[in-house]
């Protein structure tokens, strides 16, 4: 949905571009968009592995140990089955 309103708008936005910035101008706005778009992502990226995944490890870990379900004493229906779940569900 984004990418076709995003379109949209850039194909009523080109001439105006163009008037104002050049080719050259328009030319060079892809490479600017790509790399501030990759420092977002890759910050993000490195963002969740410092907040994020050492949660995350935990939990894998647990679930792999099977610490997960006999930690557990809440089971409650059909889901304590998947361990992960099971795990998250009585931790929260």
């Amino acid at each position: 949905m984004w990418q076709g309103l995003v379109t949209g708008l850039l194909m009523i936005a080109t001439p105006a571009m163009f008037d104002k910035m050049g080719w050259a101008g328009v030319a060079s706005a892809t490479p600017s968009i790509l790399l501030w778009g990759g420092v977002m992502f890759f910050a993000t990226c490195i963002g969740y592995q410092f907040g994020f995944a050492s949660h995350a490890a935990e939990v894998a870990a647990a679930v792999m140990t099977g610490a997960a379900v006999r930690t557990c004493t809440c089971r409650r229906g059909t889901g304590a089955r998947l361990h992960l779940l099971a795990y998250l569900w009585c931790q929260g």
